[in-house]
């Protein structure tokens, strides 16, 4: 009888113990009401304002603990897997509650480079030719398993309204041998001898270079690709395939990378395959395709066109965004019918996100939903959850593939990189994810005017900036205008990877602590977007060390004006952010009171249950000692 009342007893405790629990941790846990917070309208729906989360940490996952980072997204460890997701895992991640896999274009394409400096591919129609043989759904099939999207202009489709892909007409998306040998023929490209294979009359029996006579040779062009890479290997075996139908005697020929770049630069070769990853501004169209450019002679054998490169031109002299779309149009429409570059398909990125509790994400094409850094500005706990801001400190945590490469910000070249530091650092403007347009950051406004030569005055423009006066650095020093003339003066031309882009900005002056004047001696549109794009660090700092190359900043030493300071950082494993409480666009949050139990009336009668058969069997406990 002892030993029962003593299992008995062990009873009751346990379910006291456990009753206790249960309300301690929905106290914890459970959801409270707070203020709504104030909703401000911008003209395209874009708001600065926010700051809801505590804390944003990023965890590591090296490319060998990709599937540990997937359970852990599984498991609600983390909130965010930012890389892309395997193929094999996405029906996994889909069927799992709580998480939203997404996918959406990149800012990748893989693209044939075509020499257009070399017989036959400096041959229009030839180029138009081997495009419309190329089957690239083929391609995209046998490439990605199909996760891809079909494309045919400069510009990925990811940088939204600046690519005019869906403004085409007739595309190269399908096979069309009919096309394909009608241009040929059109263009003199015939079967000479009978042999099934294509040869060139040039001015009935001339001949082409070093008296070469092309009516009795069959035309042989190979296709280079990197030897091992799967995705291009198959593409350029694709391309064969079509150029066989057409009658073009083509071989695939696989080539070290190294070599194959040699082999472009000094023009050695008709056509090659590689994944093209520099389209990131529509201003390249004039880097990489302008006849003066270097970029052009290194891509695309010396390719020349005179109406091209006027439209380029004027896309450069353009004085707004929406002339400089016209214009960046009017240059895809040439790109697209001269096929100097034959683009294929433009990759998918496949994200996953935990949306049970979140709620908040903004996609920004080529950027996805946290990439752009609005959406962690932005996110926060669902209305469900205690939103925005909830009862206890939110802390976000998500994936990085890789560390930092340094915090030393100027010096990096890192997108993961990137990833943290632009919600630490910010400019002067930022791009809007809605419509690519700069926004306000660092200046709420700005404005522009043409510069006449006088004095140390230069033809040009002259763009006056108006600086927040509630901006502070996350140490407590005040930011000035002084800031500004220090990172453009000092920092700007030691950065390694943007220095280019400053080069027509010849003096910066600031007339008091809250008004900037930058004077270019170029003008438009994007000599705007890359002389004002610079980002800012605090003079008081940065000043300090001998060289800012070499600067190895400390997390105390990570100071900037964000909506997150820096808070810890171990190399190789983490990155903690905290919430920057004097952020000048930052939402104010409310006192936190105690959180309390939800009202759930199924769970007050589960609770109720538990309460009755806890007195159940104390009352019976007592009886048992009375008697």
């Amino acid at each position: 009888m002892k030993n029962k009342l003593s299992n008995f007893k062990k009873l009751t405790l346990v379910s006291a113990i456990a009753l206790v629990g249960l309300f301690l941790s929905l106290a914890y846990v459970s959801p409270i009401q707070t203020a709504s917070v104030r909703a401000l309208v911008y003209a395209d729906g874009y708001d600065p304002h926010g700051g809801y989360l505590d804390k944003v940490t990023f965890v590591v996952y090296p490319p060998e603990d990709e599937q540990l980072g997937l359970q852990a997204l599984q498991a609600n460890i983390i909130y965010a897997w930012d890389e892309r997701v395997p193929a094999d895992n996405i029906a996994e991640l889909e069927a799992t509650a709580g998480v939203e896999v997404t996918t959406e274009p990149g800012d990748m394409y893989r693209m044939f480079c075509l020499n257009g400096n070399r017989f036959p591919t400096n041959h229009t129609g030839y180029r138009r030719a081997i495009a419309f043989a190329m089957d690239k759904a083929a391609v995209v099939q046998a490439s990605t398993g199909g996760l891809a999207f079909l494309q045919d202009c400069a510009i990925p489709i990811a940088l939204g309204n600046w690519t005019y892909e869906d403004e085409l007409t007739d595309t190269y998306y399908a096979q069309d041998i009919a096309s394909a040998n009608a241009t040929l023929e059109a263009e003199g490209f015939q079967d000479l001898d009978g042999d099934g294979w294509r040869e060139f009359d040039v001015n009935d029996n001339d001949t082409w270079d070093a008296g070469v006579d092309l009516d009795d040779m069959d035309i042989n062009v190979q296709l280079y690709h990197t030897a091992g890479h799967a995705p291009s290997g198959n593409a350029v075996i694709l391309a064969v395939d079509g150029l066989t139908l057409c009658g073009i005697r083509a071989e695939v020929s696989p080539q070290d990378f190294y070599a194959m770049l040699d082999m472009i630069e000094i023009g050695d070769y008709w056509l090659s395959c590689f994944t093209f990853t520099n389209m990131v501004s529509a201003d390249l169209l004039y880097d990489l395709f302008h006849s003066s450019t270097g970029n052009n002679q290194w891509y695309f054998g010396g390719w020349t066109n005179a109406t091209y490169d006027a439209a380029a031109e004027a896309l450069m002299a353009s004085a707004t965004q929406q002339e400089a779309n016209d214009w960046a149009w009017e240059c895809q429409k040439l790109l697209w019918y001269e096929q100097i570059m034959i683009v294929c398909y433009n990759d998918v990125y496949t994200h996953a996100y935990r949306t049970d509790i979140w709620e908040g994400y903004v996609n920004m094409q080529g950027r996805n939903r946290i990439g752009n850094g609005y959406s962690l500005v932005q996110l926060h706990l669902t209305d469900a959850a205690g939103g925005p801001f909830g009862c206890y400190p939110t802390e976000y945590i998500m994936s990085l593939n890789e560390g930092l490469d340094t915090t030393n910000w100027l010096m990096s070249n890192s997108g993961y990189t990137t990833t943290v530091f632009q919600l630490v650092y910010e400019s002067l403007s930022t791009l809007s994810p809605y419509g690519w347009n700069y926004e306000p950051a660092l200046a709420y406004d700005w404005e522009t005017e043409a510069t006449v030569a006088n004095g140390d005055i230069q033809d040009g423009e002259k763009h006056t900036f108006y600086l927040y006066e509630n901006a502070t650095w996350h140490d407590g020093e005040a930011f000035t205008s002084e800031d500004v003339v220090f990172s453009y003066e000092v920092l700007a031309p030691q950065d390694p990877y943007n220095a280019e882009n400053y080069e027509n900005v010849y003096k910066v002056e600031a007339p008091d602590d809250y008004t900037v004047e930058i004077y270019t001696n170029k003008t438009g549109y994007f000599e705007w977007t890359r002389s004002t794009g610079f980002t800012i660090f605090p003079e008081h700092i940065w000043s300090v060390p001998s060289n800012a190359t070499t600067f190895v900043p400390t997390p105390a030493e990570c100071v900037g004006t964000g909506s997150y300071w820096f808070s810890a950082h171990v190399p190789g494993q983490y990155v903690v952010l905290e919430r920057h409480a004097d952020w000048h666009f930052g939402i104010e949050h409310p006192e936190r009171p105690a959180c309390t139990i939800p009202t759930n009336p199924l769970l007050l009668i589960g609770i109720g249950v538990v309460v009755v058969v806890i007195i159940i069997i104390a009352g019976v406990y007592f009886f048992r000692i009375r008697k």
